[in-house]
């Protein structure tokens, strides 16, 4: 169990959150990246002394909300249908006044509409969390967006993000928040990772002892953009194909789908609600899902057997165990085509002592330290052109290289780098200040 983030109850009594009461609004408690910040935040509201409220359609994640001490609303906040939101815009104005909720927190877009409709109503502080991966787009797509830019504070995970922000709304700029995204660095330590749960995970994957697993992340999600349409081949396939025609032997790609790990403390509950429809590993509730049945895994499948790699290129097929899914791979690889949705995985990765290879895209250089913004001896992990199928290969070569020591010395680099700045604590801590920004000075 991690140390509370205030322990001593004067300093509860002094922060701004103390007896406040803050309500977060999100579409769903079904288990995704927002969810479990959510949930986080929700803890350290408790922990500050607040009252923590989360309106959301519900969810498996209901019950770890509640242990970590928030309350759930009922509250149909995945509708964007126009008129429904409309009358959301007067329920949730209504729930502010019988709350007497002190600021609303909307993590998404068509939930932001209604937070920003009711707040506006009720003169309440009104802050938005604005995603990286958002299409920005044109006409009503921008406009659709442009709620995440209307907060009293607008949080960024990034200082990519925040520059993507400031430069479509320029009226917004003195609003922008950097907060990065954390992890808990008890679940992603190498210590507590059980070695049963690192073999059981490999024998799940078929992996001999003599072979190394490469986890290939997300692979399918950017298919139909890399490969403009489905006639060319992904870069990681052709980089795949090179590697094998330089008989580089004993090497398995691992593809899973959706690799945003979980945080912290709301999975290991949430794990508990699970295990009717999961099979466990050791206990640890951070895990990868794994996309089996979609029509780009299908696709995948066509190309990797048109490309003669059925043999090296597996598709899990269950969920994983994150933290044991690291240590059991020599490397990890995510061949994301759009600028954001690794930063939780590098993090993990780094945390855990695995090489990581990410496309120089968007907020990739805040999270892996890499040449040429670093000397080679600071290095944490590895960033590659997009799409760059050779210079994929030629790294995912030079990874699978290193030595022991090599591998060692930069497991402890990238844990060092991401402790002192990817902290859930942090990331905690800097949140509820920036909501306590928004509150008179004084203000009882």
């Amino acid at each position: 169990m991690r140390q509370p983030l205030f322990p001593p109850l004067l300093d509860r009594a002094r922060h701004p959150l103390n007896r406040r009461t803050v309500l977060q609004i999100v579409p769903s408690l079904v288990g995704g990246d927002t969810e479990h910040i959510a949930l986080e935040i929700a803890a350290a509201i408790t922990e500050a002394g607040g009252k923590a409220l989360v309106a959301s359609e519900g969810g498996r994640l209901v019950s770890s909300l509640q242990a970590m001490g928030g309350l759930w609303i009922p509250f149909p906040a995945a509708s964007r249908d126009p008129l429904a939101m409309l009358l959301n815009i007067r329920k949730l104005a209504r729930l502010i006044e019988m709350e007497k909720v002190d600021l609303v927190h909307a993590h998404s877009r068509a939930s932001a509409w209604v937070a920003y409709g009711a707040t506006r109503r009720t003169k309440t502080p009104f802050v938005t969390t604005f995603h990286s991966g958002y299409t920005e787009g044109i006409g009503l797509q921008q406009r659709y967006n442009s709620v995440m830019a209307r907060g009293d504070c607008i949080i960024a995970h990034s200082h990519y993000s925040a520059r993507r922000i400031e430069a479509r709304y320029p009226q917004a700029r003195t609003r922008i928040k950097v907060i990065p995204q954390g992890i808990d660095f008890q679940v992603f330590a190498p210590q507590s990772v059980d070695p049963a749960r690192v073999q059981a995970l490999r024998q799940a994957w078929g992996i001999t002892p003599d072979q190394r697993a490469v986890l290939l992340t997300d692979p399918f999600s950017d298919l139909s953009r890399e490969d403009g349409g489905g006639t060319d081949e992904p870069p990681f396939i052709e980089a795949a194909r090179l590697l094998r025609a330089q008989n580089l032997e004993g090497v398995v790609f691992i593809l899973t789908g959706d690799a945003t790990p979980p945080l912290g403390r709301g999975q290991e509950r949430g794990r508990e609600q699970d295990q009717d429809k999961i099979q466990e590993h050791g206990g640890s509730s951070a895990r990868i899902k794994i996309l089996t049945n979609s029509q780009a895994a299908k696709d995948f499948d066509r190309k990797i057997s048109a490309a003669g790699l059925s043999g090296i290129m597996r598709r899990a097929k269950r969920e994983a165990d994150l933290p044991a899914a690291l240590l059991a791979s020599a490397a990890v690889v995510a061949p994301i085509a759009r600028p954001g949705g690794f930063g939780p995985l590098a993090i993990a990765a780094q945390a855990m002592g695995t090489p990581m290879i990410l496309p120089a895209l968007g907020a990739a250089p805040e999270i892996i330290l890499a040449p040429p913004q670093v000397d080679q001896a600071e290095r944490t992990g590895w960033l590659v052109p997009p799409g760059n199928a050779a210079a994929l290969a030629a790294t995912l070569g030079e990874v699978l290289s290193l030595g022991a020591t090599a591998r060692g010395l930069l497991g402890e680099r990238g844990r060092r780098h991401v402790e002192a700045h990817f902290s859930l604590d942090e990331m905690c801590r800097a949140t509820l200040d920036a909501y306590g920004s928004l509150f008179p000075s004084g203000e009882e």
